[in-house]
């Protein structure tokens, strides 16, 4: 410890030298690291934790992993015929023992901070490179590192933009695929949005596209969708003629006419 974190911590009460030390225990962080985060989180473990993972760059330490043990990890599960790649039967094994429903948020999440390029598989190079932004080199910090990010995924707008304008490109069928087909986003909407200020329009937004008989979402209108729903005052102050993509525009025109209604 440096003599100002001595001198910070001499002077903390017994309630906040028990914060550092589980701050500590749930993060393996050192103890200065431990206290300018929590000090900063106003003494919220959980925010804390939250906060260390998330903005990781805000603080003096990185995370560190043992890049063997990754190696090792990821060895466990590649596939026989590419050894380079861990195949959709090795991402389910892997999902299974983190205790991860295949098709929830967490393991949405996993996909997102590897960046997974292709549904269902990882690469050596994903693997490897994001276990190491995770700072993660076994299955039990894996886990409590996923579970840690998804909590902070309600309390950070920015960070749940991220992870859904990564969904478009994940979720689609090609590469080349333009547009994202409807029956594909919204059971990724309903992953990603459901609860919350979001699922108030969620529902109606279903509905619209389903009436409308809308086949396929854009990039742009994905993204934008997102920006509309994330602030109310965008429904309550709408200009029909901002930018919002025309099916935006449909969608508050097929809103107003459902109060009419």
């Amino acid at each position: 410890l440096t003599s100002g974190a001595i001198w910070l911590q001499n002077r903390l009460r017994r309630e906040q030298r028990e914060l550092v030390q589980r701050f500590v225990q749930c993060t393996e962080a050192q103890e200065p690291v431990a206290l300018q985060c929590l000090s900063q989180n106003a003494w919220r473990l959980d925010a804390a934790v939250d906060d260390y993972y998330s903005s990781p760059a805000k603080y003096d330490e990185r995370l560190s992993v043992d890049t063997r043990k990754v190696a090792a990890l990821f060895n466990s599960y590649r596939s026989q015929d590419d050894p380079d790649r861990i195949n959709p039967t090795g991402v389910c094994r892997l999902l299974d023992d983190l205790r991860i429903d295949p098709v929830s948020l967490a393991a949405l999440v996993l996909a997102w901070k590897l960046q997974a390029g292709v549904q269902g598989e990882f690469s050596r190079a994903e693997f490897v490179t994001g276990l190491g932004r995770l700072g993660a080199d076994s299955l039990d910090k894996l886990r409590s590192r996923l579970a840690q990010t998804e909590r902070a995924l309600a309390q950070d707008v920015g960070q749940l933009r991220d992870l859904h304008a990564f969904t478009f490109d994940f979720a689609r069928e090609s590469r080349d695929s333009k547009v994202l087909p409807v029956e594909t986003a919204i059971p990724y909407w309903n992953l990603l949005l459901n609860g919350g200020p979001f699922g108030q329009l969620l529902e109606s937004w279903f509905r619209f596209l389903r009436e409308a008989k809308v086949r396929g979402v854009s990039r742009d209108t994905w993204n934008l969708f997102f920006d509309f729903v994330s602030n109310p005052d965008n429904l309550a102050d709408y200009d029909p003629n901002g930018a919002w993509p025309s099916l935006i525009d449909d969608f508050v025109d097929f809103l107003k006419s459902k109060l009419i209604e």
